[in-house]
């Protein structure tokens, strides 16, 4: 078995291990689907506490900015629309462009005031999903978005609306990333036969990943993921920072790609991004054969029997872990706390 600590710094490694106490984190964030915005529209949405206009030019640029006007206030998600590539005002259609600059005032003397500037994010889309860089401190991006060869070929179906799912849950966003170091709940929420036995659990700058040994139908002599009894599996969970992980299955369980985002909404509530796929079958077409569905939609199902947990906890200051687990949920709190803003910073 391997383990290694976070690179870098004694901040990180004698961090609390208790959950931190703010929800907005660094790190790329999932706030929609890029087939929700087409040319010439917009999408308000509502994250970090904040509303955010989406808007994607007539020339097809998608670009995100803080949705309050800064004439009067007004929301530009709420009635404004797209002009070329600026948005417009539906109060009194003052235009804004993508790098936030007011570009014109209709009806005045003064054709704009250039120095007003929309707070604007940078915005950035992969695989069908619109990510935005959040950073409380107003910081750019310091990692890239990372690209995954299993969606990057025809071997698997490809992922439409049909299988996206999306859910707000009452959680804080470390939640969802911490199933990926506890094994023991898998017996108790999710009706597995034994844990899952971890092998190898790496924490590297912003990537974390945790690879096991898990044990599907154990107790059983068949069902219908496993008609043939019990099988050992490895899989891996991979994070980049807080909002972003993906889990992997391998061949013999479909090869399956699941896509798990989790972005704050305020201080209370977090939405869940989901999305998968699997391997096609040699006759298989991009239509996605009915065992494939049944695994995808088995494995929603199994995300959200979280969410009542995670509805009804209260965050322990000084969680009380056993032995068997404090090692690897110590290590997964420690390396989180990296991406949260700090006291006096």
């Amino acid at each position: 078995m391997t383990t290694t600590e976070p690179d870098a710094s004694a901040e990180v490694v004698t961090s609390p291990i208790t959950v931190p106490g703010s929800r907005h984190p660094t790190g790329w964030f999932q706030v929609g689907w890029s087939d929700e915005i087409a040319a010439g529209g917009l999408k308000l949405v509502h994250y970090f506490d904040r509303d955010i206009v989406l808007w994607r030019g007539e020339s097809g640029a998608l670009n995100a900015a803080d949705a309050h006007c800064l004439h009067l206030g007004a929301n530009l998600g709420v009635g404004g629309c797209v002009k070329g590539d600026d948005i417009v005002c539906p109060w009194h259609g003052w235009q804004w462009d993508g790098e936030g600059r007011n570009t014109h005032i209709p009806f005045s003397s003064q054709s704009c005031k250039p120095h007003l500037r929309l707070e604007v994010w940078t915005v950035e889309e992969r695989y069908g999903a619109v990510f935005l860089w959040h950073d409380l401190a107003g910081g750019g991006p310091t990692w890239e978005l990372p690209r995954f060869e299993q969606l990057e070929d025809a071997s698997r179906f490809p992922i439409t609306a049909a299988i996206r799912r999306s859910q707000v849950i009452k959680a804080h966003p470390q939640m969802p990333l911490e199933n990926g170091v506890d094994a023991n709940h898998l017996v108790f929420i999710h009706g597995a036969g034994l844990p899952p036995t971890f092998d190898e659990v790496v924490a590297d700058g912003h990537r974390w990943t945790t690879k096991l040994t898990a044990y599907y139908g154990e107790g059983k002599d068949g069902s219908w993921l496993t008609p043939e009894g019990a099988m050992k599996l490895h899989l891996a969970f991979d994070l980049w920072g807080i909002g972003l992980g993906v889990a992997t299955w391998p061949a013999e369980l479909m090869g399956g790609f699941m896509i798990t985002n989790v972005t704050p909404v305020d201080d209370t509530r977090t939405e869940l991004f989901w999305c998968m796929t699997t391997l096609k079958g040699p006759n298989d077409t991009d239509e996605m054969n009915p065992a494939a569905r049944k695994f995808i939609e088995h494995q929603w199902r199994t995300v959200t029997q979280d969410f009542f947990i995670w509805e009804h906890m209260k965050t322990l200051h000084t969680p009380n872990f056993t032995p068997e687990e404090a090692k690897y949920y110590a290590q997964v709190r420690r390396w989180a706390w990296q991406f949260y803003p700090r006291a006096g910073k």
